[in-house]
């Protein structure tokens, strides 16, 4: 995907590189973002915290 192909979504997340990974938990009470290629693991444990942090 393009991020020229979404300019509302580009516009409203502020992407300026890509990868960019934007997460929101329930109806975007909760999110992140995160730029560049990441581990697996790194990314698991960036979810787990947003979801942590929800309880």
């Amino acid at each position: 995907m393009q991020a020229s192909e979404f300019s509302r979504w580009t516009e409203e997340n502020a992407v300026y590189a890509v990868p960019k990974t934007i997460i929101r938990v329930g109806q975007g009470e909760r999110s992140t973002a995160i730029e560049g290629a990441v581990t697996e693991d790194f990314l698991i444990r960036t979810l787990k915290d947003l979801i942590e942090q929800g309880r």
